[in-house]
């Protein structure tokens, strides 16, 4: 398959549903509607103010990254309401799916960081405190 040289809305769309997978089908993403927001962010972010100004593989290229961070972006945010719970002796992991799109998401910011500019660039990432005193873990000795 060729490289694209040239993207419309709808393409766009296509290409952020495809690069979710079975995430899509989780989050009930079945239409260009659904990753309209990321596809406006992902035009936004390369300063043009159509996608008919984006010409061209590498422009393409840059593209299809804001384009992966954008919708990554949303599905976190659509995830976080995600828990797990216990129900009839069963056990239901679905923060597991959070997690998911998280890790995609960092990679996905690590590929369109190769696009950034001197601006501030902002990520995020789990902070793990190990010596909390706050925090119990049984077996652990513990002294003030």
């Amino acid at each position: 398959m060729p490289l694209a040289t040239s993207y419309n809305e709808a393409q766009l769309a296509t290409y952020m549903l495809d690069e979710l997978g079975p995430m899509a089908a989780e989050l009930n993403w079945t239409g260009a509607e659904h990753v309209q927001a990321a596809v406006n962010a992902a035009i936004r972010e390369m300063g043009v103010a159509a996608i008919g100004e984006v010409a061209g593989v590498a422009d393409c290229g840059k593209l299809e990254a804001f384009a992966r961070r954008a919708v990554w972006r949303r599905a976190v945010a659509h995830l976080a309401v995600e828990h797990d719970f216990d129900s009839d002796g069963q056990s239901f992991k679905r923060s597991q799916l959070q997690k998911q799109a998280r890790t995609s998401l960092t990679l996905a910011e690590a590929d369109a960081g190769v696009y950034a500019s001197d601006e501030l660039v902002v990520g995020m990432q789990t902070v793990v405190h190990h010596q909390d005193p706050y925090t119990y873990h049984p077996g652990d000795e513990w002294s003030p």
